[in-house]
C-alpha cells in the first residue's frame, strides 16, 4: 500500500471539467484551473497508476469542496515544495511607534508588508534620507528569512510636491499624466537601491486605488485607465533595474464584483506584453467556512479568490490586507479564531492560488486595525501566539 502524506493534484490545462461520474458523457459539476489544488479521494497507489493514463478518471475534491471526477490524463502531482510556502503575513509601519517590531518577534510569519514613506511630510528631506532609515530595517528582516513587500504610494513620492489629491480630477486628467512619470522614476530609483540583494521580494504599486471618490480618506483613488498608465510605467521603471522582485497591483478594496471590474479595466488598458505579477485585494469581512460568523458578513474568501484570480489566470492573487477594522472591543479569542481559520483554509485549499494573506495590523493604533499587540506593545493573547503559529 502506498501512502503519500502531502499528495495533492493539479490540472495541466485550464477549464478542466469535474464530472459527476467517470466519463465525458456525464454531467459537468464545474471547472478547475492550473493553479487549483485538488484533494485526491482514492487510494494513493491507484491514483499514481492512473496519472497520465488516457480514459482513466480520478475522484477529487476541488477548492470549493465539490466532489467529482477529473480526467487523469490532464492531472499531475504537485511537488511538495510548492505546497509548503508560508503565506502567512503581517502589515507593519516602520514610521509608527509600535509598527516596526524586531525580527525575532515575528517568528512564524512568511511575509511582511510595509509602506515606504519617503516624502518631506513623512520626515525625510530627500529619498536618500528615507533609504538610510529603511535599509537597515529591511536588511534585518531579510537576514531573518522574511519576504518583504514594499508599498509604493503618494507617501513615497508626491506629498508636498505640488499635488493636492482631492483635486487631481478637478479640471482634466492631465495632472495624473504629469505625476506618473515622476512617480515611476522614483520607484525605479528605489528599486535600484535594493535590486538583486534579496532584500525586497515584491513591490506593490499604490493602495486601494478603487476606493470610491466620495469615501476617500487615507487612500488616493484613481480611475482605472489612469491607474493602468501608472502601473505600466512603474513596471517598466522597476524592471529596468530589477528582474527578480514581484510587482503587483495595489490592493483592491471594493469587493469581487466592483473591484474585479476595476481590475479588468486596468489590465485591458495596459499595453500588450506588460502585466503585473499578480492582482491584490483586501478581503475584510470575508472568511473561511469555519470562521466565526461575525467576521464573514460579506461571505467566503473564495469569492475574492475566484473573481480576482480569473483576471490573470496564470498568476496567484495576493490578499495584502484582511483583519478586523474599527472594533477594538471584540474578544481576542474570537479574533484569533478568525485569523487562524482563514490562514489554515487558504493553506489547505488555495496554496497555489494565493501567494500571501497579510493581517492588518501588527499593533493597535496603526490606523483602525486590530493589532496583535496593544498600545503598551504587549501581546494580546491568544491572538498573538495562535496567529504567529498558524
Amino acid at each position: 500500500m502506498i501512502y503519500w502524506e502531502t499528495l495533492k493534484l493539479r490540472p495541466t490545462v485550464d477549464g478542466l471539467r469535474v464530472r459527476e461520474r467517470p466519463g465525458t458523457q456525464f454531467k459537468a459539476l464545474g471547472q478547475v484551473y492550473v493553479l487549483d489544488t485538488l484533494e485526491p479521494l482514492e487510494m494513493h497507489g491507484r491514483i499514481l497508476e492512473k496519472l497520465g493514463e488516457t480514459d482513466s478518471w480520478i475522484k477529487v475534491r476541488t477548492p470549493n469542496r465539490t466532489e467529482g471526477y477529473v480526467a487523469a490524463w490532464f492531472c499531475q502531482t504537485i511537488p511538495p515544495d510548492l505546497l509548503t510556502g508560508n503565506l502567512n503575513g503581517m502589515n507593519l509601519d516602520l514610521r509608527h511607534v509600535r509598527g516596526g517590531p524586531s525580527a525575532d518577534r515575528l517568528t512564524g510569519l512568511g511575509w511582511l508588508r510595509l509602506p515606504y514613506k519617503a516624502t518631506p511630510s513623512q520626515g525625510f528631506p530627500s529619498l536618500n534620507d528615507a533609504h538610510n532609515y529603511y535599509q537597515p530595517r529591511l536588511e534585518e528582516y531579510a537576514r531573518a528569512g522574511f519576504k518583504t513587500m514594499v508599498i509604493l504610494t503618494h507617501q513615497t513620492y508626491g506629498e508636498g510636491a505640488g499635488y493636492y489629491w482631492p483635486s487631481m480630477y478637478a479640471e482634466d486628467r492631465a495632472k495624473w499624466h504629469q505625476f506618473v512619470p515622476q512617480f515611476a522614476a522614483v520607484c525605479g530609483q528605489l528599486a535600484a537601491r535594493y535590486a538583486n540583494r534579496n532584500v525586497v521580494a515584491a513591490y506593490q504599486i499604490w493602495n486601494e486605488q478603487d476606493t470610491p471618490f466620495a469615501l476617500a480618506q487615507a487612500a488616493v483613488p484613481i480611475q482605472p485607465e489612469d491607474y493602468a498608465y501608472m502601473l505600466t510605467e512603474c513596471i517598466k521603471a522597476i524592471r529596468a533595474v530589477d528582474q527578480q522582485a514581484k510587482i503587483i497591483t495595489g490592493g483592491h478594496m471594493s469587493g469581487p464584483s466592483t473591484g474585479g471590474t476595476y481590475a479588468r479595466a486596468t489590465i485591458a488598458a495596459m499595453p500588450v506584453g506588460i502585466r503585473p505579477d499578480g492582482i491584490a485585494c483586501h478581503s475584510y469581512g470575508r472568511g473561511a467556512p469555519d470562521s466565526p460568523e461575525r467576521f464573514k458578513n460579506f461571505g467566503l474568501v473564495d469569492d475574492d479568490i475566484n473573481a480576482y484570480g480569473a483576471i490573470l489566470r496564470s498568476q496567484p492573487i495576493w490578499i495584502t490586507e484582511y483583519g478586523v477594522l474599527d472594533h477594538p472591543e471584540l474578544p481576542v479569542s474570537e479574533v484569533a479564531a478568525y485569523g487562524v481559520s482563514l490562514v489554515r483554509y487558504l493553506r489547505t485549499y488555495f496554496a497555489r492560488r494565493v501567494s500571501s494573506a497579510m493581517w492588518y495590523a501588527w499593533a493597535d493604533g496603526m490606523h483602525n486595525g486590530y493589532g496583535l499587540v496593544n498600545e503598551s506593545d504587549q501581546p494580546k493573547q491568544p491572538l498573538y501566539d495562535q496567529y504567529l503559529r498558524a
